[in-house]
């Protein structure tokens, strides 16, 4: 049960580091399962730590589902970016995909920002 159970928790962790928040789901099975078994066996600090994890678990996913909004320096820092134009061609090709993002936050990509003119 203990390599299932480390299975489920290795999958949160990849999960996340992908940016998934269904990781915080893998997380709280993994930890309801290792604060049940440390209270069973007497490892009580051990317990309260994974009922703490458990705990941020559920956080997590209430946070990760909320849209976020980038901050205003985010804002101001691609104004700037979208700003520059002397950049040469062969050099603006290397870094288009910067220019796309910064147009892509400002317009609202996930339509969370505005652009204000």
């Amino acid at each position: 049960m203990t390599w299932l159970i480390v299975t489920i928790a290795l999958v949160g962790i990849f999960l996340n580091a992908r940016g998934k928040w269904q990781g915080f789901l893998f997380w709280l099975i993994s930890n309801a399962y290792w604060c049940w078994h440390n209270l069973t066996i007497g490892e009580y600090a051990q317990a309260v730590l994974f009922a703490g994890f458990f705990f941020l678990s559920a956080y997590g996913i209430s946070l990760w589902r909320k849209p976020q909004k980038p901050s205003q320096k985010v804002i101001n820092f691609c104004k700037q970016i979208l700003k520059l134009k002397h950049i040469k061609t062969d050099e603006r090709r290397k870094v288009n995909w910067l220019f796309k993002e910064a147009k892509k936050i400002l317009e609202g990509g996930n339509g969370e920002v505005e652009q204000k003119t």
